[in-house]
């Protein structure tokens, strides 16, 4: 679990590196925002020491940016600025244009669930949440715009999530890394080959979801 853990962190503070500077004024501290229109799944068997799942956003589109000059952007980064009190950074920072650095999903979270169309084990029978034992590794970047800020030390300056989907929180799901896995924290008793669901329920009641075929070896 530790190898896991720190595998994932690596990836996250790395998956925004850049290679050139361009330094710009900023009010707001992040710099362009994108809808989702679905999400899709893959096994994430080569991150975790098991059978796990990675969870992508498709089908994007812009909402937003510093750059916009279209009134409805706009207005919709601004909203989204504001709804997550990203109003006060007030200072340089380093620009990567089409590297996707800096750009959060303009969507945030209330909750994710997973269920298989097979008896998992004695107490998760087909249909039932298997949400109690899946582990969430992601990233926000909450805690950092709430803190007024303050440095992290980090280069993307996400806080990483690690939970069992029982106990994430809705502050957890906001302004989510673009990284993000499902962990089973029990392995199968009953049938080795699940269907397996992945509902994220946002908080403008779009519900997003996704089915994904996996074999426990």
């Amino acid at each position: 679990m530790k190898k896991t853990l720190l595998l994932f962190i690596i990836a996250l503070g790395l998956s925004g590196c850049h290679f050139f500077t361009d330094w710009r004024w900023r009010r707001s501290y992040v710099y362009q925002y994108e809808d989702a229109g679905s999400i899709s799944l893959s096994d994430a068997e080569t991150v975790f020491d098991t059978e796990g799942i990675r969870i992508l956003f498709e089908n994007l589109s812009l909402i937003g940016s510093v750059g916009s000059v279209d009134e409805e952007q706009i207005a919709a980064y601004d909203a989204l600025c504001e709804k997550h009190g990203d109003m006060t950074y007030n200072r340089k920072i380093n620009i990567h244009s089409g590297m996707g650095y800096n750009t959060n999903i303009g969507l945030d979270f209330l909750s994710i669930d997973v269920v298989s169309d097979s008896d998992y084990d004695e107490s998760h029978v087909a249909g039932t949440s298997l949400a109690d034992i899946t582990l969430f590794y992601g990233g926000t970047l909450k805690p950092f715009i709430d803190s007024g800020y303050a440095p992290t030390g980090r280069h993307t300056n996400y806080s990483s999530v690690e939970s069992l989907l029982t106990d994430l929180t809705p502050d957890q799901l906001t302004l989510l890394h673009s990284l993000m896995y499902l962990k089973f924290v029990s392995l199968p008793t009953l049938s080795k080959t699940h269907n397996f669901t992945v509902t994220m329920t946002a908080d403008d009641g779009r519900i997003f979801s996704d089915t994904i075929e996996i074999t426990f070896h």
